[in-house]
Parts: C-alpha cells; structure tokens; sequence
C-alpha cells in the first residue's frame, strides 16, 4: 500500500470490481476463486495470455487455503432417501463434474478430474489448484464466525490505510476476538 503496488481504492473493492480491475491490468495479483483465471485468460482481457495461478504464500512456503463445497447432503427425515441419494450420485459424478469445471470454471470435486492432461491443457492451473485443495485446511469453528469475519476484516483495513500500526492491529484484534468468544 505504502509503495503503491496495491492502489488504495482497491480496498473498497468487492469481488467482481476487483476480478475486472485484474482483467483490465490494475492490479498485478488476485486472490479468487478459479473462475476469474478464466476470465482473465479471455480474449478481451488485457492480461490475456500474462496471467498464472500459485498458491497461496505462508510464512515458510506454500499457505494453507480453505476448505470449502458443494455441501450437499440428505437429510435424515427425506421422504424419498433413495431419490436423494441418486441425485447426489449423479451431481458428483464424472460427468456432471466435468461440466462444473468446463461450463462454470468451478473446482470439482473429484480428485481424477484434476489429474486429466485433457482439462488441464485448457484449465493450466488444476495442479495449482489440486495442491491448494490437498493443503486446506476448515474454517476455525466458531458459533459467531460472521462477527469474527467483520472484526477481521475492520481491522486488516485499518492496518492497510495505515489507520493503525501492523502491531496495534494485532493487538486490536486480540482484544476484539476474545470479546467475541465470551459472548
């Protein structure tokens, strides 16, 4: 932010303005969902044929991203559980996860997919992905996580605009995230 290679009205960003500010060549890195390398690899895009994927950084190599799904499930009082149980069946299978990937630019889930010299001559970045998928790790289980995603967010902010010191951040959020867990 200090140097300039984040613009400041960046922050302000919600995530299409900032997948479009990518596509357009304003911001040098993005941190999105599979999709937008799609977008951005487009005829039109000005950083068509510029643009790759890595994982994301961590303090000594690769970081650890979030699990996250289709979360589908069958509840136990289903009048028609066989039905319920075809159905899930068929959404991740081969085919219909084939198409999540090639029709939507979606991660799918199954593991054969990412392996598949076919896909990723059109999708480069399924390894990338696939190693980011086999490093997640869940979310922190909290029964007030949006209120821990608010403080988090407020706060990084406030550390980004230089509103406050890296380190008054860190002990901010501390305070803040303690309060939250008493509640």
């Amino acid at each position: 932010m200090r140097e300039g290679w984040i613009p400041k009205e960046a922050l302000a960003y919600k995530e299409e303005e900032s997948k479009r500010a990518f596509q357009d060549g304003r911001l040098l890195f993005l941190r999105n969902w599979p999709y937008a390398y799609v977008g951005a690899s487009a005829p039109g895009s000005k950083v068509a044929g510029k643009v790759g994927a890595v994982p994301l950084p961590g303090p000594d190599g690769p970081g650890t991203s979030v699990l996250g799904g289709s979360n589908l499930a069958i509840s136990t009082h289903a009048r028609h559980p066989d039905s319920a149980a075809r159905l899930l069946a068929y959404l991740t299978g081969e085919r219909v996860q084939r198409q999540v990937l090639t029709r939507g630019a979606l991660p799918p889930v199954r593991a054969d997919l990412y392996e598949d010299p076919e896909l990723i001559e059109a999708f480069p970045y399924l390894p990338t992905l696939r190693q980011s998928v086999l490093a997640a790790a869940p979310r922190p289980k909290s029964p007030h996580y949006d209120q821990v995603s608010l403080a988090v967010q407020a706060v990084v902010h406030d550390a980004m605009t230089g509103h406050e010191t890296p380190g008054s951040a860190v002990r901010r959020l501390a305070r803040e995230l303690a309060a939250i867990s008493r509640r």
